[in-house]
């Protein structure tokens, strides 16, 4: 599974209230679909296309599963926005 920077949207719909701690977060599915929620308003988003573990690149001492392996679980919010920071802008490389 690939997170996607459009994926990591969702999280502004992710409620930021105190009292609804429980909602603070993402689910992120197997296939790479995420789900958010502030209690009035649930977004989701699911990938056009899935991808394999065998389109990733070998690393020495990282082994990637496969789709149907992972647990759906959730990211806490605060993750996201980095997550989300983090991840490169595109740019065009000059020729």
């Amino acid at each position: 599974m690939l997170i996607r920077k459009e994926s990591l949207e969702v999280a502004a719909f992710a409620t930021t209230e105190d009292p609804r701690y429980s909602l603070r977060g993402m689910l992120v599915e197997s296939d790479g679909s995420m789900v958010a929620t502030d209690g009035h308003r649930l977004a989701r988003f699911v990938p056009a296309k899935t991808t394999d573990s065998a389109d990733f690149p070998k690393v020495e001492g990282c082994n990637p599963s496969s789709s149907g392996e992972l647990k759906p679980f959730i990211l806490p919010l605060d993750a996201a926005k980095t997550i989300r920071k983090a991840v490169p802008k595109r740019t065009t490389i000059p020729v």
